[in-house]
């Protein structure tokens, strides 16, 4: 609605100043120039006081009991965490992983899906290789932090793994953004069965294991139980119903074979 109303409105200002040749203002991309809506950031980023401001705020704002504050300090430290490299020295500190977790058993969806979304950023994230990565105190509040979360939801429910598990098992539009959550929480549970190692920035390829001093490798952030079998049937069923619908959407045996879903189901399997 939005960008039918901003191309409205810059036909019409077009119109009125009769400049030019006309723009199709629903194409993103004009010849190779690309004129699409952009976010400016650079102000945050090249300002260590505001993202360090930001840090502070979503981490008070996430103890509030607020729902609103809660939601809004999820959503900011998951999209925050990896534009603001300030931001993200801070918040390893003020942002209270037990919060997040307490945030799962919350009946409010929309307050789940916000603690899914940091969480997915917070399992997964990569460090830079830059000098204030490597300091030790840094990487201990950053691994400790993913480390709550990974493990807080995994235990979560009546046993391991069994909030995940209702819901997955939740009815077709039963979850706010059903695709999106889905997604992550397919994803989550491939981290907490495997989770990422506690390594330190490095030039190394992903994938490997680098050694520690003692000559074993880096262990991983989090511990967590195994999956039960009932959730390995579950995550099975819902790849075979993944791969009949995209079956079922192909014209003339073309169509796509992969979706977003369906790779993070594998994987998590």
């Amino acid at each position: 609605r939005h960008v039918l109303r901003r191309a409205r409105l810059q036909a019409e200002r077009q119109a009125a100043t009769g400049g030019g040749d006309k723009v199709d203002f629903l194409s993103l991309t004009e010849s190779g120039n690309n004129n699409a809506p952009k976010c400016r950031i650079d102000w945050l980023r090249t300002s260590p006081l505001l993202s360090t401001t930001l840090a502070h705020v979503v981490g008070k704002s996430l103890a509030l009991p607020w729902k609103t504050a809660q939601r809004l300090s999820c959503l900011a430290t998951a999209r925050l965490f990896y534009e603001l490299p300030e931001f993200q020295q801070i918040c390893v500190e003020t942002v209270d992983g037990e919060q997040i977790v307490r945030m799962f058993n919350q009946p409010d969806k929309a307050i789940n899906l916000a603690a899914v979304t940091v969480t997915s950023v917070l399992s997964s994230y990569r460090l830079s290789l830059n000098a204030r990565n490597i300091v030790g105190e840094f990487l201990k509040h950053f691994y400790d932090l993913s480390a709550t979360v990974i493990e807080g939801i995994a235990a979560c429910g009546e046993g391991p793994y069994d909030l995940v598990a209702r819901w997955l098992h939740t009815p077709d539009n039963g979850l706010p953004c059903e695709t999106d959550f889905r997604c992550m929480i397919s994803f989550i549970i491939g981290q907490c069965v495997c989770p990422p190692l506690a390594v330190v920035p490095s030039l190394e390829m992903e994938g490997q294991t680098p050694e520690t001093g003692d000559g074993r490798g880096a262990p991983p952030v989090a511990e967590c139980e195994p999956p039960p079998a009932a959730l390995l049937d579950k995550l099975a069923y819902e790849i075979i119903k993944e791969e009949q619908r995209l079956k079922g959407a192909q014209v003339d045996g073309k169509g796509p074979l992969f979706s977003t879903i369906l790779c993070h189901l594998l994987y998590s399997l």
